[in-house]
């Protein structure tokens, strides 16, 4: 939405094209957004070809993509091209890791000779895809989601460390289950109040976590959650959030947390560095990547640290400054205005 919200400030309408997500489509017509939609259930030629057609009846001046089918369309379509990467697809494997790493080669090609400008959302993500040395490459960070008055439909019990995300092998959610584990269990023969671990998400592995679960002494702590539309509530009443991927871009949860007054322990990966550089008043703590036990000990630190207001204040104001709506909102602008300018007719590029 705000990469829409960026062409809405230089008065340039636009158009969405979507891929059978009916809910992004529904928050597009609230928001009176015209689009069109091309089902992927269709070979990907076919679903390619339709793209192409789609785009071209539209005859847009500027084309902006958020993956790799989206980006192949915009470059088939001869128009001004303004790719957003926000991070890697999930890990592949067989045949279907060949055709991804296959469609990585070509979309990395079409990134450096025909896109107008690249955005990433962290400077870590342009060097892992070998886009950060291009003229044309921009880093705009994430923004967080205003703060909303939504409650939390259940009673949230304490210490309570939130997950949020996808329950698939990238997030490392098993690594989360295995730290909170370590974490009870260290509590209980301190004879301390015991935490309790809420993940918000679906995906492949849930039916493993929860067999996980089920059968440690701590089953009633764990709680599933499924997918949840209003995450900031959940944590606003939270007293940790935990993100252990081995892989992220910008987490939109991180500055949601930091927004929320919610401290975090971090696997150090993607942009994940470069938020926290940038919130130097924001008590969160990295982990390498994949180390359970050195998760499960940045847990048990956190659990016990004070979170002063003067520093929650000044940490809101860092948000502000480097991760608002608003200031996101205007960096795209001024990417599209370039890229605007630099394809008016009449103007040498």
């Amino acid at each position: 939405m705000l990469q829409l919200q960026g062409l809405a400030h230089l008065g340039l309408p636009a158009r969405a094209l979507l891929f059978n997500d009916t809910l992004v489509a529904e928050r597009l017509a609230d928001k009176h957004i015209p689009f069109d939609v091309v089902s992927e259930a269709q070979p990907l030629p076919a679903f390619l070809a339709e793209g192409i057609r789609t785009v071209r009846r539209v005859n847009p001046s500027l084309v902006v993509s958020h993956g790799y089918k989206e980006g192949i369309i915009a470059a088939s379509c001869r128009r001004p091209w303004v790719a957003i990467i926000h991070g890697h697809q999930e890990g592949y494997r067989g045949w279907a890791a060949f055709k991804r790493a296959s469609y990585d080669v070509l979309y990395r090609t079409l990134l450096r000779r025909q896109a107008a400008r690249v955005i990433t959302v962290s400077a870590d993500l342009g060097r892992r895809i070998g886009i950060d040395g291009c003229t044309h490459h921009r880093v705009i960070h994430n923004a967080y989601a205003p703060a909303t008055d939504s409650a939390v439909p259940f009673e949230v019990k304490h210490p309570a460390i939130v997950c949020l995300g996808r329950l698939a092998g990238i997030k490392r959610l098993d690594l989360a289950l295995g730290a909170f584990l370590r974490v009870w269990s260290q509590r209980r023969e301190q004879g301390v109040s015991l935490p309790h671990l809420y993940l918000a998400g679906e995906g492949p592995l849930r039916e493993r976590l929860e067999t996980e679960a089920a059968s440690s002494h701590a089953k009633d702590h764990v709680h599933f959650l499924g997918f949840i539309h209003h995450p900031t509530a959940l944590l606003r009443s939270a007293d940790l959030l935990l993100i252990t991927s081995d892989s992220e871009g910008i987490p939109t949860a991180l500055l949601e947390a930091a927004a929320s007054d919610t401290p975090a322990v971090c696997s150090r990966v993607g942009g994940i560095p470069e938020v926290l550089a940038a919130l130097p008043s924001y008590p969160a703590t990295l982990f390498d990547a994949g180390d359970e036990a050195s998760c499960a000990e940045q847990i048990t630190a956190q659990l016990e640290i004070q979170y002063p207001p003067a520093r929650q204040e000044e940490t809101r104001e860092h948000l502000s400054k480097h991760f608002s709506p608003d200031i996101v909102v205007r960096r795209y602008a001024e990417v599209y205005r370039q890229v605007e300018s630099e394809h008016r007719p009449g103007t040498s590029t």
